[in-house]
């Protein structure tokens, strides 16, 4: 499970947390407890009311794409 995989990752000393979820998965508990513990951590293209979250540019990149080919 995710909260496994995080606590296995915990263990190992990771500094962080890059979180990129599906449409489907939102465990708003397993993140409130990331961030009790003071790990940083930031959301990949999708919104989570109140946690950090960066977003790509759809429109930017398929320009730049088309610039390239």
């Amino acid at each position: 499970t995710e909260q496994s995989q995080i606590i296995q990752l915990t263990k190992m000393g990771v500094d962080g947390f890059i979180l990129a979820l599906s449409m489907t998965s939102v465990h708003l508990k397993l993140f409130q407890k990331i961030r009790e513990k003071n790990y940083p951590f930031v959301f990949v293209d999708r919104r989570v009311k109140g946690y950090p979250a960066v977003y790509s540019d759809d429109i930017q990149g398929a320009y730049q794409i088309t610039q390239y080919i």
